[in-house]
């Protein structure tokens, strides 16, 4: 395994380019770039381009996706090995689902309508849910996500990265690449605590990294994993909502926090000082059956249009330069 910022970079190998329709319409940009989505390095992003890593296994995998005229995409794949025809079915198939190219909208979309929220949702309309994470590292980004700020989530974010992730390069960028479970049940709650400063999370980080590595395939997303996630002390509602709404794609689902509640209740004219999340959630209901999740996540991501927390790269050669820089080349 490739870790740590001052080691060389594992250069990823061409596999080749391949396309796969999408239902339309679809908005690529709000697809695979989410405003409010804090820095990673694990992922860069043009108005055009995606670059992001994957891992399969002990596998890494690069990939750049774009549009390939108005109703398919074309993704390329680098790998730190060869691969076989079912390994690359198979990350193309997860790529698919994780960025939703396939999801029926028109319901919501007559819904933004109804509601007359097609003007504050303009720019992220026929965007889908995305989580190029898999089951394992959604888990471990809503444990992050807990209680706390953008900026602490990115700090240990990035300190479980260096302690036990890998640097990769392929097209000309430079990204992070995820830990495996057995990465971060390695990493053990001393190193957890006084290297990566994740705090109380620390135990439930080990137990994390030790349930997937015992019991739990990554890429499982069966309706029962959230009960079955339950069984980790520490893993509570707010994280079932992440991973349900993301890695389970999950229109319903919904996780409330202060920040989001605020957003939402300027959306439904609510008295924003007031107001609580029973009757955010409320009031999503009545006006977004079934799609409450969906609808948060537009609201959240138009809210974040202005001020990014990890702006788009100008232009494919300002991606290149940025990736580097970012990870101190």
């Amino acid at each position: 395994m490739v870790g740590g910022p001052t080691l060389s970079p594992l250069k990823l190998r061409y596999l080749g380019g391949w396309t796969r329709p999408v239902r339309t319409p679809f908005n690529f940009l709000y697809t695979m770039w989410k405003p409010s989505h804090f820095f990673t390095g694990l992922e860069i992003h043009t108005r055009e381009s995606t670059w992001r890593t994957f891992r399969e296994g002990n596998a890494i995998f690069g990939a750049r996706i774009r549009m390939s005229g108005a109703r398919s995409v074309r993704i390329d794949v680098w790998r730190d090995h060869s691969a076989n025809e079912s390994e690359i079915s198979s990350l193309l198939d997860r790529i698919c689902t994780s960025y939703g190219f396939q999801d029926d909208l028109s319901n919501h979309f007559k819904l933004v309508r109804a509601n007359g929220h097609a003007r504050p949702f303009k720019k992220v309309l026929h965007s889908r849910i995305s989580c190029p994470e898999s089951l394992f590292e959604i888990t471990v980004i809503s444990v992050l996500l807990q209680n706390t700020t953008v900026s602490r989530s990115t700090q240990m974010l990035k300190s479980l990265l260096v302690e036990a992730g890998s640097i990769v390069e392929f097209d000309g960028v430079r990204l992070r690449a995820f830990f495996t479970p057995d990465g971060l049940r390695q990493i053990g709650q001393r190193t957890l605590r006084d290297v990566c400063r994740v705090g109380y999370r620390a135990r439930t980080l080990e137990a994390v990294g030790e349930y997937f590595c015992r019991s739990e395939p990554c890429g499982q997303l069966s309706p029962d994993v959230l009960e079955r996630l339950l069984d980790i002390r520490g893993i509570g509602p707010y994280s079932l909502g992440v991973i349900a709404s993301a890695a389970l794609r999950d229109p319903r689902a919904i996780s409330l926090d202060v920040w989001n509640t605020q957003i939402v209740a300027m959306l439904f004219d609510l008295d924003g000082r007031t107001v609580n999340r029973d009757e955010v959630r409320n009031c999503l209901s009545a006006q977004y059956p079934e799609v409450e999740g969906l609808t948060l996540l537009y609201a959240t991501e138009s809210a974040c249009i202005a001020t990014p927390l990890d702006p788009l790269a100008d232009s494919v050669s300002d991606a290149r330069r940025k990736s580097h820089k970012q990870l101190g080349d």
